[in-house]
């Protein structure tokens, strides 16, 4: 898991300028990291290429934490 929020964080700060300091696994996609409906989609195809999976539309929610994130991303690749 410690991987996989490494990547997520790389993803986040290199791609949508969010410093490392926001990058808690409790902070939300969009309430604390301002990512708009554009930036999730992007982020989750962005999540594809990195994991190797496929992200449904319907699994990253403006809500979910980074923590969340990460146990999504781990539970698809377990899935493949």
């Amino acid at each position: 898991m410690d991987e996989i929020m490494r990547i997520i964080g790389e993803i986040l700060t290199e791609d949508y300028g969010i410093s490392p300091e926001q990058l808690e696994p409790t902070a939300k996609l969009v309430e604390d990291l301002d990512l708009d409906s554009i930036e999730l989609v992007e982020f989750a195809l962005e999540l594809e290429a990195h994991f190797d999976i496929e992200v449904p539309d319907d699994a990253l929610a403006a809500s979910m934490t980074l923590q969340q994130v990460a146990e999504k991303v781990a539970e698809l690749q377990e899935a493949r």
